[in-house]
């Protein structure tokens, strides 16, 4: 077995970590969209804010279009989640279309990284069991002072909240561990 850097994948990334060399080539687009004929660049823009952008251009290496991207350009990437789409350009004339799209989460380079590193939805979770930790204490759903009235969520819906949260961090997850949570069951029949 070669060493990672030797090991070029031919898809996209799902995650990228800020400082780390990414890299990946698109043989099946080169056997349709010649590299001496078209340019190929990824277009990346944050979920969350869409002010936040960045492009990657595909060289041609040996015909076959080569992503890449050094990790000094890859330690100024936000952490979050972007959408990409993958545009093809004929260099004769400027023509564009899109080949493809998908999405991909920029994760913080650790050994610079400050603050909370979970996502939103681990954090709301978090708050979530927090709060139903402290309710157990107290099962006041809701006060007036003053004429000033102020109800809390009842103990269901934040387990309802809850259980919503925990399913988003699973999924979250498994898309991070590269499944899709969906398990194989065999079943042999007599």
């Amino acid at each position: 077995m070669g060493n990672l850097f030797d090991e070029i994948p031919d898809v996209e990334p799902l995650i990228i970590r800020a400082g780390d060399f990414v890299q990946w080539r698109k043989p099946d687009l080169a056997a349709d969209y010649p590299p001496s004929v078209y340019a190929l660049e990824y277009q990346s823009v944050m979920e969350a804010n869409a002010s936040i952008r960045f492009t990657l251009n595909a060289t041609d290496l040996d015909g076959v279009f080569d992503v890449s991207a050094a990790s000094a350009a890859t330690a100024s990437y936000e952490t979050g989640v972007y959408h990409w789409v993958a545009v093809m350009t004929r260099i004769s004339d400027g023509a564009k279309r899109t080949v493809n799209q998908g999405r991909f989460e920029v994760l913080a380079d650790l050994a610079t990284a400050t603050g909370d590193q979970r996502s939103h939805h681990e954090r709301m979770l978090a708050q979530l069991e927090a709060l139903l930790e402290g309710r157990a204490k107290s099962d006041v759903d809701s006060y007036e002072i003053a004429g000033r009235k102020i109800a809390k969520l009842s103990p269901e819906q934040l387990m309802d909240w809850a259980a919503k949260y925990r399913r988003l961090v699973r999924k979250e997850r498994e898309q991070r561990a590269g499944n899709s949570g969906r398990k194989v069951h065999k079943v042999r029949f007599l």
